[in-house]
């Protein structure tokens, strides 16, 4: 599923904020780069925070077992309220300030940011437990 829910979310992300703020085609690269990279750092960043601390019985592992043995210790939903404030806090300075200077009003860029990631985050979440047994 994550192939898929990264690509859908990008590409939701990536027209709601320029759609919404009126960005022309022929600038929407510098956009473009500022979500895919918001994206990516915040969903790469839990996992390298897993990778550097040790787990408790298993400090002498190494960054790529630490994230294994979370990854496959239980069956548990990654995508919930911890998981949006995390991505809010990454993407929305990220992709606020790659944009701003393609936009006319930076309130509206900010309210499109802040509810194209609601909406893709929610989407996922309840992709995720539609379609995977998991637990809290």
């Amino acid at each position: 599923m994550l192939p898929w829910a990264i690509v859908g979310t990008l590409v939701i992300e990536i027209f709601v904020i320029c759609f919404f703020n009126s960005i022309q085609a022929k600038k929407i690269l510098v956009p473009t780069i500022s979500i895919v990279l918001g994206n990516l750092i915040s969903f790469l960043l839990p996992y390298i925070f897993i990778g550097i601390i040790p787990v408790v019985f298993e400090e002498n592992a190494n960054f790529f077992s630490r994230i294994n043995h979370t990854a496959e210790k239980l069956p548990f939903y990654i995508i919930g309220i911890g998981f949006l404030v995390l991505t809010l806090i990454i993407e929305l300075p990220i992709e606020y300030f790659g944009t701003r200077h393609k936009v006319k009003s930076k309130k509206r860029l900010l309210a499109t940011i802040l509810a194209a990631n609601v909406f893709t985050t929610a989407a996922v979440a309840i992709i995720e437990r539609t379609v995977y047994k998991g637990h809290w």
